[in-house]
């Protein structure tokens, strides 16, 4: 019998067969609510781009903000999860990530060195990533 979120084990009572599926939905629908709720934390971090980079602007335009120091630039949909992705992204300092794009499920990422990495998980969903460096000025895509 269930009571109070949790399970009293008795002799005519078994857990369900299926209580690794209901763990796994309860840890799926907590970290999605979890990262729903990073993002208007997020929000409140992101700054407006106020000059020149350091380095050539690897985005079209003007970046909508910068978030820890990465530039990023929304896509017509206005994905706020991109921020999520640069939250994720930001522990990667030995990569100097510089600016992010993501446009229908990938994500582009402008590094001075390439990360290495394929796909990233964002809310129930994957975001397959394109590198690139820089390389005399130009932005390249990374082979690695």
């Amino acid at each position: 019998m269930r009571t109070n979120s949790s399970w009293e084990a008795s002799e005519e009572d078994e857990e369900p067969e299926d209580d690794d599926l209901y763990l796994y939905l309860r840890f799926t629908i907590d970290e999605e609510r979890y990262q729903e709720e990073s993002i208007v934390l997020l929000k409140t971090l992101v700054r407006l781009y106020e000059g020149d980079l350091n380095c050539p602007l690897p985005l079209d335009g003007t970046p909508d903000g910068f978030l820890y120091g990465i530039a990023f630039v929304y896509d017509e949909d206005h994905d706020d999860r991109i921020l999520l992705a640069i939250n994720t992204l930001s522990s990667l300092i030995d990569f100097h990530i510089i600016a992010v794009a993501e446009h229908e499920g990938e994500l582009n990422i402008y590094t001075e060195k390439p990360t290495g990495l394929k796909q990233l998980a964002v809310v129930n969903d994957v975001w397959y990533i394109t590198e690139f460096v820089l390389e005399n000025d130009n932005w390249v895509a990374s082979l690695r």
